[in-house]
């Protein structure tokens, strides 16, 4: 079970919460929802705190090669970002079996 705050925290460890900090997030159970692919922009997962929801926010790509470069890099997959967040997810899930919290060692 995850715990998701407005802010973009996460919290894998329902533990190290108490009643009043649970109320404040959005409580996910099964699997995060998939963002739309829209051609030329990313999704940000936001949280709305008052109807307890997830939703994604989109935004454009910016062009970061400077002008004159002939190689771009093409913005991430969906698949890579859910990918790349599973990663990240299961990082911090070790991180915290071992004890180590916030990054801390």
């Amino acid at each position: 079970m995850l715990y998701i705050y407005e802010a973009g925290n996460i919290v894998y460890d329902e533990d190290s919460l108490n009643d009043e900090d649970k109320e404040q997030a959005v409580v996910v159970t099964e699997a995060l929802p998939i963002p739309e692919t829209i051609d030329g922009k990313y999704a940000v997962l936001r949280v709305d705190t008052v109807n307890k929801a997830l939703y994604y926010d989109y935004y454009d790509y910016y062009d970061a090669v400077p002008t004159g470069q002939e190689t771009q890099k093409a913005p991430p997959t969906v698949e890579e970002m859910q990918a790349q967040t599973l990663i990240n997810t299961e990082y911090l899930i070790a991180m915290n079996e071992m004890g180590i919290q916030g990054g801390n060692v």
